[in-house]
């Protein structure tokens, strides 16, 4: 009955000493975390590595191997391998962190002045001295690549804040369509057109800028303006053709001819409103009034002479109308020589002769002028007033 007993108790024995010899030995053979009495330190050295292909071929680049990497073994019998592992992975992580793309590219594009090709792997690679071990660590998203000049090409992108490709300029955040001056959201200068007014320009109204509706903002970005050749009512035009002669009927877009020496009146015409100075050189009239049935409104204009033996206006054709004339400073003011003249709202004052007629003058309706007995009648009266002002 004791034999049973003695057998359990060599088996259990014999599993206690199996157990404690396995133990043994997995502590000898470096196991870590259990029971370490030593610690075991190795380096590693790690660098940025790319890995692209260019028309089918693989290619590496390295950058040189400085950064530095350790590793660490803990046992009774630490483990060498391990810790260089451990090391070479240190090294290469940090080489990853520091990997930048578009310099690594710009390496190989030196090397491949003008391909196109695609990153295969990009990150760091870590190895120790002996080469015995390496590792990878990635730090990488698929990207297609140009080289063009030894350089590499960035596909412009308007609102990075640099001014690539045709951009004419880029302001990154800065960029608007609304704000004066500003670079424009499509990376181009302010321009005329743009629907903002800039310095420079009067107005810009985009689309609706034009040079032929009548008060539009013009495609210079100037205002309607007299002389664009538009006629506009509304700034107070009565004519613009556009051009600068003074004598065809339209003067700073009123249709009126200002006074000069020796202009010939042979048609229905209006003056200029303002104060002209004449010297009528030849003596002959100033203003001459040639054609028949012709009314010559002068519209207030104010003619000074030059003095003794000149003519302000000299009328010669029949039939006609004289109104609106302020004459002064002339040896005669009026002189009407033409058959069946009728004059009014005229003003005629300081000439040697006011008013100077032929018999076949029409007495006028309303005159002005300062010297009795030269004919005139005013509403009737007969003589002048004395304010010729």
């Amino acid at each position: 009955m004791t034999e049973p007993n003695d057998s359990k108790h060599v088996w259990r024995k014999f599993l206690f000493v199996n157990l404690f010899i396995t133990l043994f030995i997995l502590l000898l053979a470096g196991l870590p975390d259990i029971g370490y009495c030593k610690t075991l330190t190795r380096s590693c050295k790690g660098a940025e590595m790319i890995q692209y292909e260019i028309n089918g071929k693989k290619y590496t680049h390295t950058e040189p191997f400085k950064y530095n990497g350790t590793g660490t073994s803990k046992g009774v019998v630490p483990s060498p391998d391990r810790a260089r592992e451990r090391a070479c992975k240190a090294a290469a992580q940090q080489a990853a962190r520091a990997a930048n793309r578009d310099k690594l590219l710009d390496k190989v594009c030196a090397e491949h002045p003008n391909s196109s090709g695609r990153i295969l792997f990009m990150g760091g690679i870590g190895r120790d001295r002996g080469e015995q071990k390496t590792d990878r660590s990635y730090n990488y998203s698929p990207y297609d690549f140009r080289c063009q000049s030894g350089r590499l090409y960035h596909q412009p992108r308007c609102g990075n804040g640099k001014k690539e490709g045709l951009e004419e300029c880029d302001d990154g955040m800065n960029n608007s369509d609304t704000r004066p001056n500003a670079c424009r959201t499509n990376c181009t200068r302010a321009e005329c057109g743009d629907y903002v007014t800039d310095s420079g320009e009067e107005c810009d109204d985009g689309v609706r800028n034009s040079d032929k509706i009548p008060g539009a903002c013009r495609t210079n970005c100037k205002r309607a303006y007299c002389g664009d050749g538009v006629l506009d009512i509304s700034e107070g035009e009565r004519c613009d053709d556009g051009n600068n002669d003074p004598y065809d009927g339209c003067y700073k877009c009123q249709e009126c001819v200002p006074p000069k020496d020796n202009l010939l009146i042979t048609r229905d015409t209006q003056l200029c409103a303002g104060s002209f100075n004449l010297r009528d050189p030849g003596r002959d009239g100033a203003i001459r009034v040639t054609g028949n049935e012709v009314t010559l409104d002068c519209r207030g204009s104010q003619l000074v002479g030059s003095g003794r033996g000149s003519i302000g206006i000299l009328v010669t054709g029949s039939n006609v109308v004289l109104r609106g004339c302020t004459v002064s400073g002339f040896g005669t003011g009026i002189d009407v020589r033409g058959q069946n003249a009728v004059l009014f709202d005229n003003r005629a004052c300081g000439n040697g002769v006011d008013v100077k007629k032929g018999t076949a003058v029409a007495f006028p309706v309303r005159n002005t002028c300062n010297k009795a007995g030269n004919g005139w009648s005013e509403a009737g009266k007969t003589g002048c007033t004395t304010n010729c002002q």
